[in-house]
């Protein structure tokens, strides 16, 4: 099957262009509600529901979405539109994009915390409706603690078996999403929930000291959001000024792990070695991250060329790639 043709493939691509078209938003009527559309719903939702859409087969023994990955995609984007235009009732196109990866998980055997993530995309959408403006970057935020926090620990696994180690069995992810969600009420849960994704990473270098390329890029994204936590919770107790803390979140951490996840389909696969990202997708992460410093010393015209630039560099990886067979499995290495 080609790239494009699989559940995820173009669902990452549009959260690519979605990034790529954010710093427009500034120049619309309503750059709150652009961002929103554009980064939250547009980059942030069609990531997840794209990654999701991709490893349910692994969790179902074999059942994929109940729609094909271009009509998931066509819905998603639909779904955008309808709220950039100022119909958020389009979001419905969303939600049965997400049933469409949601209920096949549910009426499997897969495990309880799978079927429990596979609620995921049809409740994005309805959270970004209803939810307070100032917590809606908490929504993928506690996705990405959830996803990168299970996928991190099990790549890395996977080239410790590659190695002849025996992998360690990762701590817990719940504590982590508990402390976000009280760092909605109470800032310091926030900075309690950044230390705890920084330990999580100590344990991480600890189990395995070196390792592969693809690991490394996210083991960096996941240290830059537990710092991006810390930063958040620092803004909502008044000590920096806001929005710094929350773009260090969504420029710094959100958007370049959705990267680094987001590319692995198109990485470099060596026989009988580890993944390997393109120089393309280095230089994606670190346009992002010249963005994040960009914004946070209140450059506002060069943050959003870097960050432009960034998802450019992601999308010229990715685009060609969707011509090409979709590799098994998609995001992770042969083990």
């Amino acid at each position: 099957m080609r790239l494009w043709r699989h559940p995820s493939g173009l669902l990452l691509a549009l959260s690519g262009v979605s990034a790529l078209a954010l710093p427009l938003g500034l120049a619309s009527d309503d750059p709150v509600a652009a961002h929103l559309a554009l980064g939250l719903d547009g980059m942030a939702g069609a990531a997840v529901l794209g990654y999701l859409a991709g490893v349910i087969s692994h969790w179902t023994g074999g059942r994929g979405p109940l729609l094909p990955g271009p009509a998931l995609a066509g819905l998603w984007v639909l779904g955008e539109l309808g709220w950039l235009w100022g119909h958020p009732l389009f979001l419905a196109t969303q939600v049965v994009a997400g049933l469409a990866v949601t209920l096949p998980v549910l009426v499997s055997d897969a495990f309880r915390a799978h079927k429990v993530l596979a609620l995921a995309p049809p409740v994005l959408p309805l959270g970004l409706a209803t939810f307070p403006a100032t917590d809606l970057v908490l929504l993928p935020a506690a996705l990405i603690l959830w996803v990168a926090g299970r996928a991190l620990p099990a790549f890395q696994a996977t080239e410790a078996q590659r190695r002849g180690h025996n992998p360690r069995r990762p701590p817990p992810r719940w504590p982590l999403i508990a402390l976000l969600a009280l760092g909605t009420v109470w800032a310091p849960g926030l900075l309690a929930c950044g230390v705890g994704v920084l330990a999580l990473l100590a344990w991480l270098c600890v189990t395995l000291p070196r390792p592969d390329p693809a690991s490394l890029m996210l083991q960096a994204v996941w240290a830059a959001l537990g710092l991006a936590l810390i930063g958040l919770g620092v803004q909502r107790l008044d000590l920096i000024p806001a929005p710094l803390g929350t773009h260090a979140l969504t420029m710094g951490a959100i958007g370049p792990m959705i990267l680094a996840i987001a590319a692995r389909p198109a990485m470099e696969r060596p026989l009988a070695r580890a993944m390997r990202p393109r120089a393309l997708h280095w230089g994606a992460l670190a346009c992002l991250w010249a963005a994040t410093l960009a914004r946070l010393a209140e450059a506002i015209d060069p943050a959003g060329l870097f960050w432009s630039l960034g998802w450019a560099a992601f999308l010229a990886a990715h685009l060609p790639a969707l011509r090409r067979e979709a590799p098994t499995p998609l995001f992770s290495a042969r083990r």
